[in-house]
């Protein structure tokens, strides 16, 4: 009897532990399931959304990099005119200059 007693307990364990593995790999209801679906639709719309800001946003560094190349070479010309226009300016003075020095030789 004692034997028969202790392979129903034996029995009893690990039918418990089965229910209890059971348990824990259950499939999930079908509201788990939609709640997994709808949450992975919202990650994949997130995804798209952020891919589509940094296309915008790469498309826009693209073109204040161009504007900035603009800049940069508008301030190159300016300063070339500048440095050509201080040279006219020189040119200017020598020449203004050298009429008097040549009616004062005369």
């Amino acid at each position: 009897m004692q034997c028969a007693d202790q392979t129903r307990e034996k029995l009893k364990t690990i039918q418990d532990k089965i229910e209890e593995k059971l348990l824990v790999t259950r499939a999930p209801t079908l509201e788990e399931i939609s709640i997994r679906t709808k949450s992975i639709a919202f990650v994949e719309s997130r995804k798209k959304v952020a891919q589509s800001q940094s296309l915008k946003l790469s498309s826009r560094m693209e073109n204040l990099h161009a504007h900035l190349e603009e800049l940069i070479n508008n301030i190159q010309d300016h300063e070339q005119l500048k440095s050509l226009l201080t040279e006219l300016s020189q040119t200017r003075s020598v020449t203004a200059c050298q009429p008097e020095q040549t009616r004062m030789s005369q």
